[in-house]
This record gives structure tokens, sequence and C-alpha cells, in this order.
């Protein structure tokens, strides 16, 4: 299975590496990319797709503002908090992620990411 992704970072330099990476594996399609929280969540309410990797420290977000929207989202993604920092609050949104990707990434780590999308999809499926 391929996943369509959405990368939500206001940084275009980590938006466009972490595409790259992420299609290099075959298994991750990014169909969407956006520059701030709110962004991310209307394409998210206007799209399906299968994951959401979303920077943490990503400009314009407030605490609740995800929280907020999920419950109005049709068909809400897996989410993957992504942080240039090891001290990272865990849920920085009010709304707990199935994993955590530490930037830069290198590709063992994306591909342990990856499979623990692939494992959440089979359960839920």
């Amino acid at each position: 299975m391929i996943f369509e992704a959405i990368i939500a970072d206001d940084e275009a330099p980590a938006r466009i590496e972490l595409k790259q990476q992420l299609e290099d594996t075959g298994r991750v399609k990014v169909v969407d990319e956006a520059v701030s929280l709110s962004e991310a969540i209307a394409k998210m309410s206007q799209g399906a797709f299968d994951v959401a990797f979303i920077d943490w420290d990503i400009a314009g977000a407030g605490t609740s503002l995800l929280r907020e929207a999920l419950p109005k989202i049709k068909n809400v993604p897996l989410l993957v908090y992504m942080s240039a920092y090891s001290d990272y609050h865990p849920s920085p949104f009010g709304v707990e992620p199935l994993c955590h990707l530490i930037k830069p990434t290198d590709r063992s780590q994306l591909d342990e990411v990856i499979a623990t999308i692939e494992r959440a999809a089979r359960r839920d499926s």
C-alpha cells in the first residue's frame, strides 16, 4: 500500500527534503503541503490523506487548534509530529500522534515510522 500524505512545515527546505525522503521509500506519496497548521487543517478537512506529517514548532500553531478541528474532519489522517529538537513536547497540539520523527531524518528512522503507519493502517482496516 502506498500512503498519501500531507506535510505541514513552515520551512520550505524541510518540506522539500522530507518529501524526497518519503517518496524515495516507495511507500509514501506526498500529495499536498502546508506552511501553517491552519492551512494543514483546512486541507485535511477538504481531502482524504492517510497520514499527516506536522512540524511540532510550525508557525501559527495554537495548542488547541488541531484538537478542536479533528472532530470536524471526516477522514482524520494518522498524525506524525516532527521536530528538530530532542526535547520536544510529545503532544504540542493537545492530540497524541501516532509517532514522532526527529529531523533531520535518516532512512532507518523513516522506515521505522512507515512501519508504524503500516501497522496502524492494518489495525484500522
